[in-house]
This record gives C-alpha cells, sequence and structure tokens, in this order.
C-alpha cells in the first residue's frame, strides 16, 4: 500500500458494496416490471390480431358481397338462358350447345345475340368474357342462390345426356311446373 493511500475501512467498503447491490435490485425490479407490463401488452397485442383475423377470414367469407346489379344481369336470365350462357364460356359452339341442351340452333344463336346486345358487348368473344367476369363475382352458395344451378354445372354436366343432368328439368320445358323445377333444385343441392 502507498503512503498517499489513505487505508479502507472494511466496514465502509461493505456499506458502499451493499449500497450498489440494492441500487442494482432496483433496477433489476424497475427492468422486470417494464418486462411484465411488455408482456400484458405483446398479450393484448396477440389478442387484437387474432380478432382481427377472423375478423378477416369472416369478411373473406363474405367478400362475395355481390353488387345488385350482377345479382340482375344474373337474375335476368331464365334457365334455359343460364344454361346457354354456361356452356358458352367453356367454349361450346351454338350448334353444340343447341344439342346438348335440346333447344333449336336459333334459340341459342339468339339468347346469344340479345343478351351480347343487351350488354353491349360488340362480339361472341367478348361477351364470353363479360360472362366469365360476371360468373366470378358469384362464389358457389350465391350462384347456386341466384341461377338455381352449381356453379361447376357446365363442366359437370356439358357433356353429358340430358337424361343424366340432375338439372335437366331447369332448363328442358318438358319436365314439370316452375314450383316443381324449384322444389327438385333445393332437393338436388342436398
Amino acid at each position: 500500500m502507498s503512503s498517499s493511500e489513505a487505508p479502507v475501512d472494511p466496514h465502509q467498503k461493505m456499506t458502499n458494496l451493499e449500497q450498489k447491490h440494492a441500487a442494482l435490485e432496483l433496477r433489476v425490479d424497475k427492468v422486470e416490471a417494464e418486462h411484465a407490463q411488455l408482456k400484458k401488452e405483446y398479450a393484448k397485442l396477440q389478442r387484437q390480431f387474432a380478432q382481427m383475423n377472423a375478423y378477416l377470414r369472416k369478411l373473406s367469407q363474405s367478400a362475395h358481397m355481390i353488387n345488385p346489379e350482377h345479382y340482375q344481369r344474373i337474375n335476368e336470365l331464365t334457365p334455359l338462358q343460364t344454361a346457354i350462357c354456361l356452356l358458352t364460356v367453356t367454349g361450346m359452339s351454338s350448334a353444340d350447345i343447341s344439342r346438348r341442351l335440346g333447344c333449336a340452333e336459333g334459340t341459342t344463336r339468339q339468347t346469344l345475340r340479345r343478351k351480347s346486345k343487351a350488354w353491349q358487348c360488340e362480339n361472341r368473344t367478348e361477351f364470353e368474357e363479360a360472362l366469365r367476369e360476371l360468373f366470378a363475382r358469384f362464389d358457389d352458395k350465391h350462384f347456386f342462390e341466384a341461377t338455381g344451378y352449381p356453379k361447376d354445372w357446365a363442366q359437370k354436366y356439358g357433356n353429358v345426356p340430358v337424361s343424366e343432368d340432375p338439372y335437366s328439368f331447369l332448363y328442358n320445358t318438358q319436365e314439370g311446373t316452375p314450383s316443381q323445377k324449384t322444389e327438385t333444385a333445393a332437393e338436388a343441392t342436398v
């Protein structure tokens, strides 16, 4: 020990260490309190995130909130016109559509011409695209509610004989009355 250094009192040294220790314990307590508060805020944010995700899922399920104009467009189609339009978007010719549905080719052509004109489409290709866009705006449930057809009707039944099509009552005017058609459509989906 050098002569310039004062002797260290062990009691004083212990007191200094105890004070430092107490100050550190206060800082640890403060950090732990902040940590607990942050954990609470994190848990709250997780709950809000879960609620937001649930809301977004619900919103996406109802994202098919259909514009009334789209409902009007699809509802203005008779069941036969709907079948013609569904088969049209698959690329079938008017002659093939007529054979498939058991109607005159003139009926198919006239339906396509009139609807194309009413929808202000310049040609069949433009009309097919307008139909695709309209049909895409509907989810399966709303499409069925609006038309009586499942959305994938043309893919499933477009190339089967009328006798094998469970929805033929919709477009085949010789099968049943309109009220029977509605009841049978509901039964076909069950």
